[in-house]
């Protein structure tokens, strides 16, 4: 259960981070909180060649061996673990975990495959060893590609981690305050001279895990930051008090976060290190906020720091709110009024409710806004001044409809191929009235398409005659599933849409001709790495390839090629980039992709052209 969970709310590729805390075992020699990467500049390798994740992959597939008990089943080619583990700055292997559903012997098989693979060389962040994290698929019979549904049914070994939006309850501080601003009054600055020519991005990446106990067990860092960076954000991540643990179900759970510390840029570090207190000094104490005019508007408009509007303040306050449960279970759903001040430092006060919706619906809320970040104050003549905000927050429980049009709705519900228009044609049994009346019209159809895509609660909100209603309310309620609608965070949400069914149907347009030498930007069936996951497995095998130059490198690239009928990669180049070393790194990996599915239009060959964003 804990495993679908976290499918539906996080995608197993950000699950399986989880279970670096749950392997339980260090590597030899570590300090807390050591420096482990989920990519570095210079990835581990094999003394064979590169380490890249086919390699290491394919390796340890080399190294497996696994004979079934007499009377199992066979495994099936479909049958395959999840393998996890780091390749320290020694270069050697530990903090190994396994998970399948083959039983205790296929996972000591694949732990016994793991402990023969030979010691690697290390990798490197700016001419250091480090430790860099890795998450294979092993197969029962040979290579194997893992995917999400692998995972259906398998529950993790005690105290793996659980992501953030699957835990009931967060991880909370006994102060209340929230996580970012107990980062920054902790703040750890890089050392005097230590950053160098180029000192990279200012602010760090980290995922870490909040055990059963609320202390913070481990922590991966993510590339693009110079190593005195990462390194001053693990030390302030360590001085972070004991939380109150997360739980699920009610009972304390390890649960995995994930949090951007931000340093002040390398023109204002020699100012904050003279302002920062004494090493060793007390944790300075919440600074009190101001009680001068509060305004309702002002010039600029108090905004959180990744420039965010009003729509996603209510995102993130209803990510933060702990849904009470007849929220969940959906008896009571709908608006909750709250009005806060974010004062002149910055911080919120003065939260309350306007419009309540029930007595814990209102407490989640105000809790929730009591974790908001520190703002970017409001300013009126160039001063920062108190502003009052006032927001409507939806409380709305996992059965939620949402409208076709409504803002959370990112991604509208997919019919598949060949689309909507070619089923209603295919599949339409014209009434007789139709012909023998003349009828010439639409019949409109309401109706929900759910979390698993299939279609519910069809009506008729345009009629036309008895007959074609019957026959318009049978065709949508023979549909096959949808690709369901997701919001911004990538979740299935069950959307109400529309459909207008034609009687009689119209003529299906002609099918467009291939042309052999173009070059297409979108075709009915986009070309794929051979694992799937659509552009962000692009971007992820690009920069697994990619080899960082000696200088640092910030921003994201922006690079196209073309992926021809027989699945190779041709004609790369960058479109937009930070220039350097940097550009070529990347073009260099893109040309080392592996062979693609090819795309398909009109059920032939077709060659497509990509560009990808890449970031350092």
């Amino acid at each position: 259960m804990i495993v679908s969970l976290l499918l539906r709310w996080l995608g197993w590729g950000w699950m399986i981070l989880g279970a670096l805390a749950a392997a339980g075992q260090g590597l030899p020699g570590e300090e807390p909180l050591p420096l482990i990467y989920t990519e570095a500049a210079q990835m581990p390798a094999l003394p064979t060649g590169p380490g890249y994740r086919e390699a290491v992959q394919a390796a340890v597939q080399q190294r497996l061996v696994y004979r079934p008990k007499a009377g199992a089943p066979p495994p099936k080619a479909t049958d395959g673990a999840l393998v996890t583990f780091v390749v320290g700055a020694t270069g050697r292997v530990g903090r190994v975990q396994v998970l399948t559903a083959l039983g205790p012997d296929f996972e000591l098989a694949v732990r016994a495959a793991v402990a023969k693979l030979p010691r690697f060389v290390p990798a490197r962040q700016e001419g250091e060893a480090v430790g860099v994290y890795y998450t294979l698929g092993v197969g029962a019979l040979g290579p194997y590609q893992f995917g999400a549904k692998a995972l259906d049914g398998l529950r993790p070994p005690p105290g793996w981690p659980i992501g953030e939006r699957g835990a009931w309850a967060s991880p909370r501080l006994p102060s209340g305050e929230s996580i970012e601003a107990a980062l920054e009054r902790r703040l750890v600055l890089p050392p005097a001279g230590s950053l160098g020519a180029n000192p990279g991005r200012s602010q760090v990446e980290v995922i870490f895990t909040v055990d059963v106990t609320g202390h913070v067990v481990d922590a991966l860092v993510g590339p693009g930051s110079g190593l005195p960076y990462n390194r001053a954000a693990l030390q302030t991540l360590a001085r972070l008090p004991v939380f109150r643990p997360g739980t699920y179900e009610d009972k304390p759970v390890a649960v995995w976060l994930r949090r951007t510390i931000v340093f002040p840029r390398p023109e204002e570090l020699e100012q904050a290190r003279r302002d920062a207190p004494p090493a060793g000094a007390p944790v300075p104490e919440v600074v009190p906020d101001d009680t001068t005019r509060v305004y309702t508007y002002v010039e600029q408009m108090p905004r959180l720091p990744r420039e965010s509007g009003a729509v996603e303040l209510v995102q993130l306050i209803q990510r933060n709110a702990v849904l009470p449960a007849e929220v969940r279970a959906g008896r009571v759903e709908g608006p909750v009024g709250v009005s806060f001040v974010v004062g002149r430092n910055g911080r919120v006060r003065a939260a309350q409710i306007t419009r309540g919706l029930s007595p814990a619906a209102d407490a989640a809320v105000l809790a929730a806004v009591g974790q908001l970040p520190r703002f970017v104050p409001g300013r009126q003549n160039g001063q920062p001044v108190a502003v009052s905000l006032a927001l409507q927050v939806p409380l709305l429980g996992p059965g939620h409809v949402f409208g076709a049009n409504d803002v959370a709705v990112a991604y509208a519900p997919k019919f598949p191929a060949p689309g909507l228009g070619a089923y209603l044609r295919q599949n339409l049994r014209l009434p007789p009235v139709v012909t023998k009346e003349n009828l010439n019209g639409r019949v409109g159809v309401s109706f929900v398409v759910g979390v698993d895509g299939r279609v519910r609660e069809a009506q008729v909100t345009q009629h036309l005659c008895a007959s074609c209603d019957e026959e318009a309310l049978r065709l949508v309620r023979a549909m096959p599933a949808w690709a369901p609608a997701r919001n911004a965070d990538g979740h299935a949400i069950a959307v109400r849409t529309y459909a207008d069914v034609a009687l009689p149907p119209p003529a299906a347009p002609a099918a467009p001709e291939v042309e052999e030498d173009k070059v297409y930007t979108y075709v009915e069936r986009m070309p794929e790495l051979p694992g799937g996951g659509g552009l962000g497995a692009i971007e992820a095998a690009i920069r697994e390839r990619a080899v960082r130059p000696a200088a640092a490198c910030a921003g994201r690239v922006f690079v196209s090629f073309i992926v021809r009928p027989d699945g190779t990669v041709t004609d790369a180049k960058i479109v937009r980039g930070v220039g350097g070393d940097c550009e070529a790194a990347l073009l260099a990996a893109t040309r080392q992709l592996p062979r693609f599915l090819p795309g398909r239009q009109n059920g032939r060959l077709v060659s497509v052209s990509f560009t990808v964003s890449v970031g350092f």
